[in-house]
């Protein structure tokens, strides 16, 4: 329930704050929460794809998924 109020939210910053900006900063947190964090599971994996789906598809915003991806990769690649 909260996802779609929060996808909307940062949809929102991302059309006032800058797309790079926010594609950059909402990408390494959620990688970063997903390999380091206390919620680093299949299910907090897949919630975040979810979100990052949301926010690209309210936003416009395909950079937005593509740094998702990029950051993942490289993150799997120093793994």
């Amino acid at each position: 329930a909260n996802l779609q109020s929060i996808s909307r939210d940062i949809a929102a910053l991302y059309r006032s704050e800058g797309r790079r900006l926010v594609s950059e900063t909402v990408a390494d947190r959620i990688v970063s929460a997903a390999a380091e964090g206390p919620r680093a599971s299949e299910q907090f994996a897949a919630v975040a794809a979810a979100f990052v789906t949301a926010v690209a598809a309210q936003a416009g915003a395909q950079d937005l998924a593509a740094r998702f991806v990029e950051a993942m990769a490289m993150r799997l690649e120093q793994a």
